[in-house]
């Protein structure tokens, strides 16, 4: 796993996590507004299956239970003006969350690790990594925030120590990309 790419991605995951929930809380509306009832075209069908037969053996009468309820079904949607293919919404959902928990399972060691982090290194790893500004403009954040002018050095030093305990955390192999170029020549 290369943690600076996680970095670098990690917030585009977590606006695609808010974005993925927001999409979903909105199918759900959909569902629920528009059709004022919360049932899968299966369960109606299923519902009006067992439902007591309304029907008599007349000779123009249809004599398929199934078909019977194909078209009580079909009759029932368009009175009730809900959308005839409910399941696509619900197969959307299922879509979606699935996206959504791939990419919580993919950052959630990150945030966690993440927190283990001291402010300073936090600072660094959020301003140049995750926000993706220039050495210069994570100085001119960190005199901001600490009152004092860091070097370029001092930075990338941070930034390297922050890389090794992420490492340690996750217990995966990384390289500091740039601070060990810096630091080891």
């Amino acid at each position: 796993m290369n943690i600076e790419k996680c970095l670098r991605e990690y917030r585009e995951k977590t606006a695609r996590i808010a974005i993925l929930a927001l999409g979903i809380s909105g199918l759900r509306d959909e569902i629920n507004y528009s059709t004022g009832i919360i049932e899968t075209d299966d369960e109606t069908i299923e519902g009006m299956t067992f439902r007591r037969s309304e029907g008599g053996d007349g000779s123009n009468e249809i004599s398929s239970k199934t078909e019977r309820v194909a078209l009580k079904f079909r009759y029932e949607q368009d009175k009730l003006g809900k959308p005839v293919s409910v399941s696509s919404l619900y197969d959307e959902i299922r879509r979606r969350e699935g996206e959504l928990n791939r990419l919580k399972d993919e950052i959630g060691p990150m945030k966690l690790a993440l927190d283990g982090l001291t402010t300073r290194e936090r600072f660094i790893i959020d301003e140049h990594y995750i926000d993706g500004l220039t050495w210069r403009e994570v100085i001119e954040r960190w005199k901001t925030a600490f009152d004092y002018y860091p070097s370029e050095r001092k930075c990338k030093e941070v930034s390297c120590k922050a890389f090794v305990k992420l490492k340690r955390m996750l217990s995966e192999s990384i390289e500091c990309t740039d601070s060990a170029r810096i630091l080891h020549g």
